[in-house]
């Protein structure tokens, strides 16, 4: 089983919940952003992290809201690195 990285993570939450626009609303960030961590091609700043982790998208999760921000993102940029290693 593989692993959830922050794209695939904040694809479902999108699919479930909000649209790009909606959230980019609530993060006072450009929906061409939430774009970017959609298709995986960029991450959240630390602070971005720290407001995803405090925003409506995880009402439901507890309090570990930032540890799981900071693993998705973790998990993202593990796999970004294997996609590198095979192309070398």
């Amino acid at each position: 089983m593989t692993e959830t990285c922050f794209s695939e993570w904040i694809c479902q939450q999108l699919s479930n919940k909000k649209t790009q626009s909606d959230v980019a609303r609530e993060l006072l960030v450009n929906r061409s952003t939430i774009n970017t961590w959609c298709n995986g091609s960029r991450l959240p700043s630390a602070a971005l992290k720290e407001k995803i982790a405090s925003s409506s998208l995880f009402l439901s999760l507890g309090k570990e809201n930032l540890s799981f921000v900071l693993l998705l993102c973790h998990n993202q940029e593990i796999k970004k690195s294997k996609k590198l290693d095979i192309k070398e």
